[in-house]
């Protein structure tokens, strides 16, 4: 981070993206994947934004954006402990979006559902009928396509400008309302 700022000066925004997939099942899952899976998605974006919160208060203005996940609302089975670490990620953001608010700190989180990433296209490859998946997977949005990282980004974008200056320790699913339908 120090480095970041030699180069470049103050930070007003940061943007926590970095995340993990770890999927096991509770019982049979490693010590250490638990630390991993904690660390990167939980621990990581805890780290950055204390090393970036005494310039932003210092200034009295910062916009802090954490990438959690769907997961983090909606628990699908088979996927443990990702969801908890995520759901850690949106009370981190709500909290620390509280209690920094009256300073100038904005700190928001987004949670993408399905988005065609470099890792969702390996999973849908890994598919015994990969473009079968893809179209399953399709099928159960309500807009039936699969979310574009761009679609992602201008969310954390938007959430970071001063156009979005009156949104605050909330999080915004993006998931092209997936989360939102029932399913059996």
């Amino acid at each position: 981070m120090q480095q970041a700022q030699e180069a470049l000066g103050h930070i007003d925004i940061l943007i926590n993206c970095a995340g993990v997939n770890v999927f096991r099942d509770p019982l049979a899952l490693e010590e250490e994947e638990w630390q991993r899976c904690m660390a990167t998605n939980l621990k990581g974006p805890y780290n950055l934004i204390r090393s970036v919160l005494p310039g932003m208060l210092a200034r009295q203005y910062g916009n802090i954006v954490n990438v959690a996940s769907v997961h983090g609302h909606k628990i699908i089975p088979g996927a443990f402990p990702y969801p908890v670490a995520k759901h850690g990620l949106i009370g981190l953001t709500r909290s620390l979006g509280v209690e920094y608010a009256a300073q100038g700190i904005r700190i928001n989180s987004i949670s993408p559902g399905l988005i065609m990433t470099p890792s969702a296209e390996a999973w849908l490859a890994s598919c015994l009928d990969p473009q079968a998946e893809r179209e399953r997977q399709a099928a159960l949005l309500p807009c039936k396509r699969i979310g574009e990282p761009s679609e992602v980004a201008y969310t954390a974008l938007f959430l970071a400008s001063d156009e979005a200056r009156f949104i605050n320790a909330t999080d915004i699913l993006i998931d092209g309302g997936r989360s939102q339908i029932y399913h059996e």
